[in-house]
Order: C-alpha cells, then sequence, then structure tokens
C-alpha cells in the first residue's frame, strides 16, 4: 500500500522546456532539441536514459514512496497518478544508478522480485502507453533481463505513426546506446538516414557504442550530413573507434567561424562563448585521439589561441598526442 506523502509534481523537477532543434521548422518543437548542445559536447558520454534528463538539468527529488509503490501506482493508478509514479519511479532508479557509480548505497531498496512485478506490468499496461512500457523495458534492460531489449526494439518499432514529435525514440535510441549491444544495430541504424536532424545526431552517437563494419560505413556517410551537429558527432564518434575518416570534420570544428556561421543561421545554437569553446575542445581532444603525427603540426598552430581553456587542451593534447588519455 503506497504512503499517503505526496511526491513533488513533475513540473518541479527541472524537464527542459522544448525548442526547435536540427533542421526541423520553426512551427515543429522538439522535445529533445535542448539536449542538442551536450550531446555534441559529450558524446562519449551516453549515460542511462533514466539518469539524462534528471541529472543534465538538476532536480532529483525522488520523494518519500518506494520503488514498490511507485510501480504499482503507475499500473494500478488513475491517469495523472500513473503519470507522477512513472515520473518519481524514474527518479529513485536514476538516483540508484548515480549512487552505484559513485560507489555508494543505493538509498532507494529495490525488492527481491522486482523484475518479475515488471512483467507483470508490462502485462497490464495498455499496448498504446508507449511511454509506460518504454520505461518497463528499460528497467528490466537495467535489471539484465535479456527481453529487455527486445522489448525496446519492439517499441521503437512500433512508435511509427505513435511519436509525431519523434520524443519516444529519441529516448529508445538514447538507451540502446547505453545499452550497448549489437543486437539493436539494425534498428538504430534504421535512423541514420531519418528526416529528423536530432534523430541523426543521436544515431551517430549511438553508434560509438556498437563497433562493426555497419557502424562505420553509416558514420563514414553522416560526416557528410547537411546539419553540423550530425557531422560533428559522426566525426567523433568515428575518432572514438579508431577510424580517421571524420578527421577534416573536426578540423572544421576547432575553426569559432563555423560555430558563429551556425548561431547566425540557427540563433538558439552556440549563443555564447563558452558553448563554442566546448565544441572546439571536444574536436580537439578527438584529434588528439586518433594521433595522425601529421596532424600534430596543425594543432601546434592552435597554441596562441585566445580562448584560454581550449589552448589548455591544446596543450594538454600535445603532450599525450594518440595516448588513451587524451581521450577524455
Amino acid at each position: 500500500m503506497a504512503n499517503d506523502s505526496k511526491d513533488p509534481e513533475p513540473s518541479e523537477a527541472g524537464v527542459p522546456p522544448t525548442s526547435v532543434a536540427g533542421s526541423l521548422p520553426e512551427e515543429r518543437k522538439s522535445p529533445y532539441s535542448t539536449l542538442w548542445m551536450p550531446l555534441v559536447v559529450v558524446p562519449a558520454g551516453i549515460v542511462l536514459v533514466l539518469v539524462l534528463v534528471f541529472l543534465m538539468f538538476g532536480g532529483i527529488a525522488g520523494g518519500p514512496t518506494s520503488i514498490s509503490d511507485n510501480l504499482h501506482n503507475m499500473v494500478q493508478g488513475g491517469k495523472n497518478e500513473r503519470e507522477q509514479a512513472a515520473f518519481h519511479l524514474t527518479q529513485k532508479v536514476a538516483e540508484n544508478s548515480v549512487a552505484a557509480l559513485d560507489g555508494r548505497e543505493t538509498p532507494w531498496p529495490v525488492p527481491e522480485d522486482f523484475g518479475q512485478r515488471l512483467h507483470a506490468a508490462w502485462d497490464t499496461v495498455p499496448a498504446d502507453d508507449f511511454q509506460a512500457r518504454f520505461l518497463l523495458a528499460s528497467l528490466l534492460a537495467e535489471t539484465d533481463d535479456p527481453e529487455g531489449l527486445t522489448l525496446l526494439v519492439e517499441i521503437l518499432e512500433g512508435a511509427e505513426g505513435q511519436d509525431p514529435e519523434n520524443q519516444l525514440r529519441f529516448q529508445i535510441l538514447a538507451k540502446l546506446g547505453a545499452i550497448g549491444d549489437a543486437r539493436a544495430l539494425p534498428a538504430v541504424l534504421a535512423y541514420a538516414q531519418s528526416e529528423d536532424a536530432g534523430l541523426r545526431s543521436l544515431v551517430a552517437i549511438v553508434l560509438q557504442k556498437m563497433p562493426a563494419d555497419e557502424s562505420l560505413a553509416a558514420l563514414a556517410g553522416l560526416i557528410h550530413d547537411h546539419e553540423l551537429e550530425v557531422r560533428a558527432n559522426a566525426a567523433i564518434s568515428l575518432s572514438k573507434l579508431g577510424d580517421d575518416r571524420g578527421a577534416d570534420v573536426l578540423f572544421q570544428l576547432l575553426e569559432p567561424k563555423v560555430f558563429e556561421a551556425e548561431h547566425a543561421a540557427h540563433s538558439r545554437r552556440f549563443r555564447g562563448p563558452l558553448s563554442i569553446s566546448e565544441s572546439r575542445r571536444a574536436a580537439l581532444r578527438a584529434l588528439a585521439r586518433l594521433g595522425r603525427e601529421g596532424d600534430r603540426q596543425r594543432v601546434e598552430t592552435w597554441l596562441k589561441d585566445p580562448d584560454l581553456e581550449f589552448r589548455a587542451v591544446v596543450i594538454d593534447s600535445l603532450a599525450d598526442w594518440g595516448a588513451a588519455g587524451s581521450a577524455d
């Protein structure tokens, strides 16, 4: 039985507002577009999708109810109660994930029969409640249940026509990237040619977690995409996989004028020097990761760059050129 204390409303947890992303027309608002900048900056950091929104934008406060209570209310409650329960269940799993990564005791006890309860909930939740089913499949994957991956791919393939803003597909693709299981590769590759630039950009990130000839081939195509963030993420992912075909793109990303032009064309992107600096540093680290000797001399020309933080990364990268430590 759930206790009577109330969790805060979902809107209090800092979920980011929507704005335009990629090449979407102005009238189409994308729910994931505020993630565009972090995806370029930290392509290697594909965190668990359960953690992504709540940690990157703050506001984890799981409330006093338990994981069991939240799961029960998500299945049995009314519409508003189900939504809040799913939200707070996500928060609690996120808090547990962060604690585990930090080597701390997890704050929310997980019942021994949690996997069985998740399967029972899956059988109960309506087939058209895609968000609830996504959460349940994600939690199954978190508990190393092999059916979790299968269900995630099933939801992704069934989302066509049910996800006009691509929010659900973005979440599922990010989750599949976090899992990094090659069995999901065909489902991910299907979105490499999506009309939505945000999804193409995410695919470019996800593929670095699924090393395969097919991934390299798709990334080699995406470095020629007409959207900067897609090219950038594809080039960085290629560097992660030891492939230098994105090096020309990476050198372009060292030039501040590239980002200034992008901001002039799309005012919501690269709004200040910090975002430009972060992206330039990400590209520079990718070049250092590749460690091509001929590139070293070109990078040395940036030793007098006016951006002190970028210049510091130039110095560090040259010192560790080609070493594993230059990857991050």
